[in-house]
């Protein structure tokens, strides 16, 4: 995984460089799917989502006939922008673990019985998603609380 994350980010350079000052607002809106509107600028920069969608990296998925919609990226470009994110100082989704294959590697391995099982893996990676997520969301920023139900995880 750790070598397609390279090859991916080695071919699409140019479209993600271009994307390098707008990772965190991408990593964040995404996460917390933000609800955006199509024809006003994105918060903290000043682009539109459709400008952010159109090298085909990142979709706007529309909310039924309105302007209104949000981000979705493939698990691989998170990861991609997470790690500009580190590179560039900000310390956002720094815990997360893209390619965690010892735990895999467990999984596979009866003598490991010993080792968490995958529910307990599970319960730990909700409530990092759920740190993530509000480490995405402003100091002092006003959001509802559906931001961190079950239909936006």
């Amino acid at each position: 995984m750790n070598d397609l994350c390279s090859k991916i980010t080695e071919k699409y350079r140019d479209a993600i460089l271009d994307s390098v000052d707008d990772a965190r607002p991408i990593a964040r809106a995404i996460l917390t799917r933000r609800i955006l509107n199509r024809y006003t600028p994105f918060p903290k920069t000043n682009k539109k989502p459709d400008e952010f969608a159109g090298g085909g990296l990142i979709r706007f998925e529309q909310i039924e006939n309105s302007p209104n919609g949000y981000l979705v990226a493939p698990y691989i470009w998170i990861w991609i922008f997470v790690e500009i994110s580190q590179q560039q100082g900000d310390p956002i989704l720094r815990d997360w673990e893209f390619a965690d294959y010892e735990e895999q590697r467990a999984l596979l391995n009866p003598v490991t019985s010993l080792q968490a099982k995958s529910w307990q893996s599970f319960e730990k990676f909700v409530a990092s998603f759920r740190c993530i997520k509000s480490a995405v969301i402003e100091e002092d920023e006003l959001v509802t609380i559906s931001v961190f139900t079950r239909e936006h995880v």
